[in-house]
């Protein structure tokens, strides 16, 4: 009998292993821009938004994904099991691991993939929808007729409340604005402002170059009165595709408009749909900066997969911060039931988990951080702090628990502690654990900046080596393969000085015997609270140990040191506060501090400064940033070369410290510009280039 339970045992764990190494097979479409195209080395000229449904005649990019695990997939196949009537469609080998398949009837293509790993075989199938383009209907006050997307929407409150958003977005006016003036727009940006231009595959799919021969509409360039022009052509045939409609995002509308469903229209939130015209270097770059941010690379746990009880938006869940869809619910205020969900679910924090590509009024078209989430764990409410872009980054990079009530309860695993972005608890100087009467200066410098984590992190830079490795969307702030900083905003402070470590401390904090860079410093006192902490005397930190001890000074001391090393500043977010914080940690278990931290008066700007614009020439938007003193009223105003003001930017009572706002000229004739800051009886003005 005994031998028998083995037996059964035996073959469970077998049987349980062989599962766990069974591979799940994904089909992946391709996002493809030109700038990929080239890179790969493909001669397909077919680009591509990567989603199920496409345009008649423009290529899908299939690759293999073996998503239940690390395995290798060793062989592979596609096969198109079925398509529309008259079509002679096939898939086409491209690389060693993408094939091609280029629709050219209108219908349902049916993929099949099957991939083989070490640990077995796959099989998966999806269909894809080709169709052709039909436009949005409605814009700019021309209704058009069915099957237009917004004949049917119309109706619907919430279709009608986002039409209205997206027709006031860049997405729906910037050709309109582009072509209305003198300026620079040849025919080749058609391919990202219309809807359904070749791009680059010749294709007739209805799309606007389509409607265009058709009805003998040619463009000649941009200029007073072309879109009037533009307008008219056809009565009217063109202007519900002279804008990025919602086919460019969801897919061409016939499929849709003939068999409306979910299953014939495309809902991605996948950077690569956007990928095909914001990766177009050296005029867009914002593709290429992202693919390098942490944004871009999803982590996935099965910890992820929350039942409806865990969906409650609160900084417990996933979900919220580590998935597109995800944030985007929480931005609404909604919340995702991720319940029975694997990686396959799972979208990275993509463009439009930060940009709402239907407008929203903000800035860059950025989303809303919901009111509800405007606390941090231990209950401190940032609202009046934090007004600016930066604060929709503080809706994920906060701890997870507060201290007081966590720390001191519970055992302590590998995954214990605040989390890994601690960012803005590090900025604000909130939720260190404290040691009996202890209480912690905080800087305010850094938090007073006027988009706080904007302003620093997508920092443009102006050293050609190292342009789209720093800043903009990548959000670093340094480039490890040249050892380069971008602290040109530091300047105002600090001086111009060249990187971080040229900012000195003011003292020696880690008593090493020197005084060092502020950043080294950090190190040092990371290092010494290392040392204190179980296995003490050793630099390394082990958690089963101070969970074996429960010793509440030991807790205390681990949360703060993660608190300070998850920000990954080195302290920089908040000096005073990583300073006194690690200071006090190691003072508490025993360790010897000599140069005991005191704070001295903040460094705010001595005077009145205006900083160059940004970049300068600019087309169409640039940041122009400012000092102020103290408080006090504040005017910033732009004036064009006759001195006729064109606009105000700031006009209202603002705080001491370092502030930046962007101006948007794409309605502007290129020239030469001066905007003006007024602060009680002193003003600067200084001059910019707009070029179009």
């Amino acid at each position: 009998m005994l031998n028998k339970i083995v037996n059964i045992l035996v073959v469970l764990t077998i049987t349980t292993s062989v599962f766990a190494q069974a591979p799940r097979a994904k089909i992946y479409a391709e996002p493809m821009s030109e700038h990929r195209l080239e890179t790969l080395g493909l001669s397909t000229n077919s680009v591509s938004s990567g989603i199920k449904v496409t345009a008649v005649g423009t290529y899908w990019y299939f690759s293999p994904r073996n998503i239940a695990n690390s395995l290798s997939i060793t062989d592979f196949s596609f096969t198109l099991l079925s398509q529309p009537s008259g079509s002679t469609a096939a898939i086409e080998p491209l690389l060693p691991t993408m094939v091609g398949l280029k629709p050219d009837v209108a219908g349902n293509y049916e993929v099949k993939l099957s991939i083989t790993t070490s640990g077995g075989t796959h099989d998966t199938t999806v269909t894809f929808l080709a169709g052709n383009y039909v436009g949005v209907g409605k814009f700019d006050g021309v209704n058009g007729s069915f099957p237009k997307c917004m004949t049917c929407h119309s109706s619907d409150p919430k279709f009608s409340t986002i039409f209205d958003k997206w027709q006031a977005s860049g997405h729906g006016q910037t050709l309109k604005k582009l072509i209305n003036k003198p300026g620079f727009f040849p025919a080749q940006c058609l391919k990202c402002h219309t809807t359904g231009t070749d791009h680059n595959l010749q294709a007739s799919n209805k799309g606007f170059d389509d409607i265009a021969a058709q009805i003998g509409y040619t463009y000649t360039g941009p200029g007073f009165g072309k879109w009037d022009t533009l307008k008219a052509a056809g009565s009217g045939a063109l202007v519900n595709l002279a804008n990025v409609g919602c086919e460019m995002c969801h897919g061409t509308g016939s499929q849709h408009a003939a068999a409306p469903s979910k299953e014939t229209i495309a809902i991605s939130y996948d950077g690569g749909l956007c990928q095909r015209c914001h990766d177009e270097p050296p005029e867009s770059n914002t593709f290429l900066e992202y693919e390098l941010s942490g944004h871009a690379t999803p982590y996935w746990s099965n910890s992820f997969a929350q039942g409806p009880a865990a969906q409650n938006n609160s900084l417990t869940n996933c979900v919220r911060c580590h998935d597109a869809k995800g944030f985007i619910n929480y931005s609404y205020d909604r919340t995702t039931n991720s319940t029975g969900w694997t990686q396959a679910n799972q979208d990275r924090i993509s463009c439009s988990a930060c940009h709402d590509p239907h407008g929203s009024g903000n800035m860059a078209s950025l989303r809303f951080s919901p009111a509800s989430g405007d606390t941090l764990a231990n209950g401190y409410n940032y609202t009046a702090r934090a007004n600016g872009a930066g604060k929709l980054c503080m809706s994920c990079h906060k701890s997870h628990y507060n201290n007081e009530t966590y720390v001191p309860t519970g055992n302590i695993p590998s995954y214990w502690g605040p989390h890994h972005s601690s960012q803005t608890d590090m900025l604000l100087g909130q939720n260190a654990a404290k040691f009996g009467n202890t209480s912690y200066p905080s800087s305010q410098v850094h938090s007073m900046l006027e988009n706080q984590c904007v302003d620093c992190h997508m920092a443009e830079t102006d050293s050609p080596e190292n342009k789209n490795k720093v800043g903009g969307h990548t959000w670093r702030m340094s480039n490890p393969a040249t050892g380069y900083d971008n602290v040109k905003n530091c300047w105002t402070c600090h001086g111009s000085i060249n990187s971080f470590d040229d900012i000195i401390a003011g003292g020696d904090y880690d008593n090493n015997g020197v005084t060092e860079s502020f950043r080294k410093e950090i190190d040092g006192l990371l290092r010494l609270l290392r040392i204190q902490l179980p296995p003490v005397g050793i630099d390394s930190i082990s958690y089963t140990m101070i969970n074996a001890n429960n010793n509440l000074n030991e807790r205390k001391g681990f949360w703060n040191y993660q608190l300070v090393a998850y920000d990954g500043s080195r302290g920089v977010h908040n000096p005073q506060y990583a300073v006194a914080v690690l200071q006090q940690s190691i003072i508490a278990l025993g360790g010897n501090i000599t140069n005991v931290y005191e704070p001295k008066p903040e460094t705010l700007p001595q005077a009145l400064g205006l900083d160059q614009n940004y970049p300068n020439p600019f087309n169409p938007e640039t940041k122009i940033s400012f000092a102020l003193p103290t408080d006090g009223q504040v005017s910033l105003k732009v004036y064009d070369a006759s001195g006729v003001e064109v606009a105000t930017l700031v006009n209202k009572d603002m705080t001491a410290g370092l502030h930046s706002v962007y101006f948007n000229a794409a309605t502007l004739p290129s020239g030469i510009y001066f905007y003006r800051l007024s602060y009680g009886t002193q003003a600067i003005t200084k001059k910019m280039v707009l070029l179009k």
